[in-house]
């Protein structure tokens, strides 16, 4: 299966032992040029022979997918999306994405990990963060349950360390200047419903996706390490290793690769809304 790469986001995980299979994800990009990496195996352990058809579609295409080696040059992308009929605050600080200092308005759970990747704080120990950031993830996908079809509601749109904004205002800023790119990030089209986003599901199987190659800043190091993170939606979880879910088949979402590996996974709907999650192995949930 491959794995799909732009700045450098993983933005498709189709990986594993599988036949041909589509999978898909939408994102805004600035004009100039971007890292792409496309990343394939076929073990000749499924059945079928290997295949992978890489296409994109966007303005420059009239919406229509092209294989990507015949795409050629790609036009510059529209300037605001329909600035006369913009209805939503005109700022970034009028629509609460920042306070009057220039602090992202986020959800509390992620204000102290800002903090400490923004160089405002300090968390001592590499765990510290990770749990932190853990909560703060948690937090932001429960957040993503909340969009609604004709409202801004929910989290398509983040900060530049990829943690939401809390305020609906702010995600219609943002889907209303895409062009800003010093503000607005794009955590995935599918990430919300209408006009929000593009998802056409169930607002609790949203294409929302928790953190990847976060930075471990630690006071006086210059360590680099990074890590990843994952959650289970829908789900109150005992630790890594057992989660009450809304679906007994649910698996994790996301990038890390120590999270979440042996989960065994009971039926609660209750848990519908809930979300825990993992980062760098370290596991924790929004309250």
């Amino acid at each position: 299966g491959p794995k799909i790469f732009v700045d450098p986001r993983r933005i498709v995980d189709n990986s594993g032992e599988h036949a041909m299979e589509e999978e898909s994800r939408s994102m805004y990009l600035k004009e100039g040029w971007h890292n792409f990496e496309a990343k394939f195996f076929h073990s000749g352990v499924s059945e079928g022979e290997a295949g992978f058809i890489l296409q994109y579609s966007g303005p420059d295409t009239g919406d229509t997918l092209v294989p990507l080696e015949s795409a050629g040059e790609c036009n510059p992308p529209p300037p605001d999306l329909d600035e006369e009929n913009d209805v939503g605050a005109a700022t970034p600080l009028l629509a609460h994405l920042v306070d009057d200092r220039g602090n992202s308005l986020v959800n509390h759970q992620c204000n102290a990990i800002e903090k400490v990747l923004s160089g405002g704080g300090t968390m001592n120990t590499e765990f510290q963060q990770k749990q932190a950031m853990a909560r703060c993830m948690a937090q932001d996908c429960e957040q993503s349950f909340q969009t609604q079809k004709g409202l801004y509601t929910g989290c398509r749109f983040t900060d530049q360390f990829g943690f939401c904004y809390s305020f609906a205002t702010a995600q219609q800023y943002c889907a209303e200047h895409m062009e800003d790119q010093e503000n607005c990030f794009d955590n995935a089209g599918e990430a919300a419903l209408p006009p929000l986003g593009t998802w056409d599901g169930d607002v609790f199987s949203t294409e929302w996706h928790p953190i990847e190659n976060a930075e471990v800043v630690l006071p006086g190091e210059e360590s680099g390490a990074t890590y990843s993170c994952s959650c289970m939606k829908n789900c109150g979880c005992d630790g890594e290793d057992e989660c009450w879910c809304l679906d007994e088949n649910q698996e994790p979402v996301g990038y890390d690769e120590e999270g979440f590996k042996e989960v065994h996974v009971y039926l609660k709907e209750a848990n519908r809304g809930r979300c825990a999650c993992s980062c760098g192995g370290v596991y924790a949930y929004s309250s």
